[in-house]
């Protein structure tokens, strides 16, 4: 089985007033290529360049997907490494079959030292993070919110210049939700994204990414409040009911945590619907939730779609904020920052087929709030159907192909 060897990490002064903890990643066949996180420069004192924690979280589900065991120069803490060999990797390769067994070489040693205790959660302005913000900012003690960490991780594109167009754009955005809620901001690039040979292992599991990011800075931050996009109740290890990654959290971020950065899982307790109207009679969230992806997607991207604000209106994740906050009845405290051109031109049918498209219960969850608030009209019950005719149609590989049959009878030769 092949091996890549994760050199021992160093730290790399830039000159834009930002630094790097990097690690050259050394693969089998002689190929070398440098693994980055990038900060600016009031944080590097926080870079972990002791371990290889991050760097191992990072590339683990591309070597699992890969058939590629891991050896490492530096060490990694034990805890972590104990529950990434006996507990998660052997559970995931299991039951996942994109992801393989491998094995991890790598001394494994305690905390090196205490960190300065500070209590993070992501920063990408969408429902689930406003969530875990909204929640979290007025605890007491040593669990009250202290920064927000934004980074690029989440990234649909592989293009390195407009990746970095939108982080610098965006980047702007993120300090100001910091700077109005009086939390601190902490801004993280990486190139992780470039070592993932398939994106859809890259954006599927996405959990261990994405902690590698506060495992970079384990020196500052001690707790770590990850937004989770499910309920406890949605756990599954089944692939086939699988979503996505997110499905499985319980069991990742615990396998994650370690004496010395603890992830909690937030917004598991409770619905998206719940979530939305808990933050929607915010005014940060008014001014800054960003639902849209459009900007991080290659797809997007390549064909030219243009943003004017910070949501398209268009795309699924829009299309769903924008019918929810409709039912309960705040979508007008974010007229600012939706594009409602397509909605209000036609809500019913836009309603319509974002509930024939939701296969989970949240779709009847949702039905019940039109109802509660008189705007489940007679037109959505229409559209709806015939939205969830065509998803099923859409399903049967007999079906589709008859109904191409039938259209290509019916051109004129």
């Amino acid at each position: 089985m092949a091996t890549i060897k994760i050199g021992r990490p160093y730290i790399e002064k830039c000159l834009n007033k930002k630094t790097r903890l990097c690690s050259n990643i050394e693969y089998q066949d002689g190929k070398n290529k440098v693994l980055y996180y990038e900060v600016e420069d009031e944080y590097a004192k926080y870079l972990s360049y002791e371990k290889s924690d991050c760097f191992v979280l990072g590339l683990l589900h591309n070597c699992m997907n890969q058939k590629c065991d891991i050896s490492c120069e530096a060490p990694v803490s034990e805890q972590l490494l104990f529950q990434l060999k006996n507990y998660y990797i052997p559970i995931l390769s299991k039951n996942m079959p994109d992801l393989f067994f491998i094995e991890i070489d790598a001394e494994g040693v305690l905390s090196f030292d205490k960190s300065e205790g500070a209590v993070a959660t992501g920063n990408s302005g969408g429902v689930d993070s406003f969530y875990t913000i909204v929640k979290h900012m007025n605890e007491s003690g040593s669990y009250k919110l202290t920064h927000l960490l934004f980074n690029n991780i989440s990234t649909e594109d592989d293009n390195e210049e407009r990746i970095r167009q939108w982080f610098n754009k965006e980047e702007m955005e993120k300090k100001k939700i910091a700077e109005e809620l009086g939390l601190k901001a902490i801004s993280l690039y990486s190139n992780l994204y470039s070592f993932y040979e398939s994106h859809f292992i890259y954006n599927y599991y996405y959990a261990a990414q994405y902690i590698s990011a506060p495992y970079a800075l384990d020196k500052l931050i001690n707790k770590y409040y990850y937004s989770s996009s499910y309920s406890f109740t949605d756990f599954t290890i089944n692939h086939k009911k699988m979503t996505d990654g997110s499905n499985f959290d319980l069991l990742a971020l615990d396998c994650f945590s370690t004496d010395r950065l603890k992830v909690y899982s937030t917004g598991a307790e409770t619905g998206r619907i719940d979530k939305t109207m808990i933050i929607s009679d915010n005014m940060v969230v008014n001014r800054h939730l960003q639902v849209c992806a459009v900007e991080q997607n290659k797809q997007y991207n390549e064909s030219g779609v243009i943003v004017r604000k910070l949501n398209c209106g268009c795309c699924r994740k829009c299309a769903r904020t924008i019918t929810t906050l409709y039912a309960i009845g705040k979508l007008e405290k974010f007229h600012d920052i939706f594009e409602l051109e397509q909605f209000n031109n036609d809500k019913d049918k836009h309603i319509g087929c974002e509930l024939a498209s939701d296969l989970y219960e949240f779709s009847n969850e949702l039905t019940d709030y039109l109802r509660d608030n008189q705007r489940y009209t007679m037109r959505i019950i229409m559209w709806r159907c015939l939205y969830k005719i065509r998803y099923v149609i859409a399903k049967s590989k007999i079906l589709v192909n008859l109904y191409h049959g039938i259209r290509r009878k019916g051109k004129k030769r």
